[in-house]
Parts: structure tokens; C-alpha cells; sequence
């Protein structure tokens, strides 16, 4: 958190860690007039660091004096609320989801709300449902395509039962589900693999007894810690991306996947059953216990590369995630 000079803005962040929300605030680096700052070095910390980093991070803010806050995710409101009351600055709630984490988010988030001059949300699926209340105050889509994977991006020219995952590896991307839904994929075509790739958020243990309870241990494999660009360069050898999130707003890994030329087989939540078609760009588990997927995919492998080909063409035109923030920035 180095003091280089007064900036028009400063957006704040809980973490600086592996999400969504940080990988986007990546690309942000050196944006003239803005400030990128988080909270937290990390999330292992005891409640007198917790403590600190949010009275740092207020610190941090009165001595950049900029003319506007952005804050992500509810921690970072709770900075935001502050230096908004206390400072007297203009504050930006930004929504990365279209449902409350939990009680400490409904509430601090609407608080947020109420003191905010504009909202900006990853999509209109958020926006609509988390501040339907806010409708009159200003307020801007941004768009969460990170960057640009043409580089990566390859068309899969015929049927390969190779499924992969990558994301934070906690209870709300409900991966349990995925391996159990992986778990009859299996059954009906023996060869098939299961790549999931992540960090270890305390999750890892629960997955490797789903795994070894389903007698997966030679076809499902976790490749914890890996660098972003290394997730990218394999992930071109595999054929679907499965995941059975229970909530995402925007949800950057599916894009990710459809960029990629990956063929989502994913639950329709969030924004997610707005941009992915059903055997058009991506396959949509239907149910929890997704019965029909193994079905669909049958159904399907003579379709590989129209999906395929279909998913890169998603986001092609989509304008990236530092284009979108800063012309929302500049039309604070």
C-alpha cells in the first residue's frame, strides 16, 4: 500500500487473493488516477490483524484523498461505508453476486447501497436482483471478460470425454456435486478424466474423500496451487469444463471456458443461463443430481466442434474488464 500521490480513485478489495473479483483488479494496474488497495494480505489471519488491515486500509484512503471509493465484496464496504461517512467521498458499491454470501453481507451491503452515489455490478442478473431497491441511482454493467484468449482458444474437432474445473475450491462452486455428476459420466464412458484446478481454500480434504468414496482415484485428479497462464495453456486439453456452482454472478471461469473453445457443462445460475444455450455453446445440468447429462452429452458427440466453435464466438466482440471500469470511472 505505497503512497504514491493524491488519486482520483481508489477501489478497494478484502483480499489479495485468487477470485474473480482479484484477477480482474489485476489488469488495473498502473490506470492513471486509480488505486488498487486490498484489505488483507490474505484470508488466514487472526481477529487483531483482521482489525488492522481495515484500519489501515481507512488510513491508506484518507491519505490518497481521492474524489471517489469503489468497494468489492462486502468486507470492503464495510471501509467503504466509513470513509463515506467520516470522509465525506463519493462511494461506488460494486456487486459481484446476485444473492447475499450471508446475514453480514445483506446487511452491510445495503448499507453500502443507501450511501452510494452509483452502482456498478458484473451483470445485469446481478444488478437486477441485488439492487432492484436502488433502481433510481445511477448505475453501469461492467463487463468481466478479463482478457483477450484468442491465443489459447482452440476448436475441439471431435468427441473426448476429458472434463476440467478450475476456480476456488469452496463449498459454493459445490464440486461435491461435480464429482458426483463426473461419477455417472464415468460409467458410461470408462476413458473419461476430471482435472480440477485450484487453489486450497480448506476444501481439499472434503474432495479427496468424495473422491476416494466414489472409487475416482484414477480418473480425477487435483492440481492445487497452479499460476493463472499454466490453468490456461492445459486447459486446451480437455473438452468440457464442469461445474455445479450453487451461486456466481458473472462467474469469470465460464467465460474463461467458452473463450477457450471449452464446452460449459454447468449449472444455469446467475449470469450464467444468459450467455450459456443449451446444446448450443454449452451443455446445462438441468438437476442437482443431473440425470440427463450423461444423456445430453451422448446426444452430442457428433456436435463437438459447432459447440465448441460457438462457445469461442460468445465473447468475441465483449469489450475487456479494465475498458469497461475505466469508462465507468470516468463517467463518475
Amino acid at each position: 500500500m505505497t503512497i504514491h500521490s493524491n488519486q482520483a480513485a481508489v477501489y478497494i478489495i478484502p483480499f489479495d487473493g485468487v477470485g474473480g473479483v482479484e484477477t480482474a483488479a489485476r489488469t488495473l494496474a498502473n490506470t492513471p488516477g486509480l488505486a488498487v488497495i486490498y484489505i488483507h494480505s490474505s484470508s488466514n489471519r487472526g481477529f487483531l490483524c483482521s482489525l488492522l488491515g481495515y484500519i489501515r486500509a481507512f488510513q491508506v484512503v484518507r491519505r490518497y484523498s481521492p474524489s471517489s471509493i469503489i468497494t468489492s465484496l462486502w468486507r470492503a464496504h464495510i471501509v467503504g461505508i466509513a470513509c463515506r461517512v467520516l470522509l465525506r467521498k463519493s462511494l461506488v458499491t460494486f456487486l459481484h453476486l446476485p444473492h447475499p454470501a450471508n446475514i453480514l453481507d445483506r446487511i452491510v451491503t445495503d448499507i453500502s447501497l443507501s450511501l452510494s452515489s452509483s452502482v456498478w455490478a458484473d451483470s445485469i442478473t446481478t444488478l437486477n436482483r441485488r439492487a432492484a431497491a436502488y433502481a433510481g441511482k445511477k448505475s453501469s454493467i461492467i463487463s468481466m471478460k478479463v482478457d483477450d484468449l484468442s491465443a489459447y482458444s482452440y476448436v475441439r474437432p471431435a468427441f473426448d470425454p476429458s472434463f476440467v474445473f478450475w476456480g476456488r475450491l469452496v463449498p459454493q462452486k459445490c464440486i461435491v456435486s461435480a464429482l458426483q455428476i463426473f461419477h455417472r459420466i464415468h460409467v458410461r464412458y470408462p476413458n473419461a478424466r476430471f482435472v480440477i484446478m485450484g487453489p486450497d481454500s480448506g476444501h481439499v480434504p472434503r474432495l479427496r474423500y468424495e473422491i476416494d468414496s466414489l472409487g475416482l482415484g484414477d480418473c480425477v485428479f487435483l492440481r492445487l496451487g497452479l499460476p493463472r497462464d499454466q490453468i490456461l495453456r492445459e486447459s486446451v486439453r480437455y473438452t468440457f469444463f464442469l461445474q455445479t456452482s450453487l451461486v456466481e454472478g458473472a462467474c469469470i471461469s465460464v467465460q474463461e471456458a467458452l473463450s477457450l473453445g471449452l464446452i460449459p457443462v454447468v449449472t444455469p445460475v446467475g449470469e450464467i443461463g444468459n450467455y450459456c444455450h443449451d446444446e448450443k455453446n454449452a451443455l446445462i445440468i438441468e438437476s442437482v443430481c443431473g440425470d440427463q447429462v450423461v444423456e445430453k452429452l451422448t446426444s452430442n458427440e457428433s456436435s463437438i466442434r459447432e459447440l465448441s466453435l460457438n462457445a469461442t464466438k460468445t465473447f468475441q466482440a465483449e469489450e475487456l474488464y479494465s475498458t469497461s471500469f475505466i469508462k465507468a470511472l470516468q463517467d463518475l
